[in-house]
């Protein structure tokens, strides 16, 4: 079962990464009762959320199809951008890619929009059906 937290939660970025890291599942941000953002750790969306080819290897072309096509300085937000969550809420849903999330210099999470998320879920099911 994931969690839901309201969009403002954003602000405090330890309490996220820590409530990210303990609940051991996407996070799920909503905004007046919508469901906008998901958040994870990057163990999570390594293991449940690339995008793989069917014999389990990580699928390149499609996990970034696109991105060099858009604006490059959106490729990575800064843990300090989560402060402001409804520009994350913008970038996210324009994109529909999954962001690292840096902090300290290193990736420690990853943030997609919902919409991104379920179309991720819904092609990980189709995989795991044609095995």
């Amino acid at each position: 079962m994931n969690k839901f937290i309201p969009l403002s939660s954003l602000k405090d970025t330890t309490g996220i990464v820590e409530l990210c890291n303990k609940a051991g599942e996407p996070v799920v941000v909503n905004r007046n009762g919508e469901l906008k953002l998901v958040i994870m750790t990057k163990d999570i969306f390594n293991e449940y959320f690339r995008i793989r080819k069917p014999n389990g290897e990580l699928d390149i072309e499609k996990e970034y199809f696109g991105i060099n096509n858009q604006n490059s300085e959106l490729e990575v937000i800064t843990i300090q951008k989560l402060k402001n969550p409804a520009e994350i809420v913008r970038i996210c849903e324009s994109i529909d890619m999954p962001f690292p999330t840096i902090r300290n210099s290193y990736d420690e999470l990853y943030v997609m929009s919902y919409k991104e998320y379920l179309r991720r879920k819904a092609i990980i099911r189709l995989v795991k059906k044609t095995f």
